[in-house]
């Protein structure tokens, strides 16, 4: 029987594992099932991958505020 997760989620999260990105299972992820950013993690990319953000931290805070308002935002959208 097909459903999302044999047909779609299996075969993307492959495709990103063939390309070098790193599946963690979210029994691993250190957040809540509700919770849709891994914070530490999104903190530690924004730092890695942006220099604004390495000089200075706590930009990433700032980053995040945002990212959660245009969440709250879509939320009765079904995203």
């Amino acid at each position: 029987m097909f459903n999302e997760e044999n047909s779609v989620e299996n075969f993307i999260r492959d495709l990103l594992k063939n390309i070098g990105w790193r599946f963690v299972p979210r029994s691993e992820l250190n957040r809540a099932e509700s919770d849709i950013l891994v914070e530490e993690n999104l903190v530690n990319a924004l730092v890695r991958l942006n220099p604004l953000v390495a000089e200075n931290p706590n930009r990433a805070d700032e980053i995040i505020y945002k990212l959660r308002a245009i969440l709250i935002s879509v939320r009765g959208l079904g995203l």
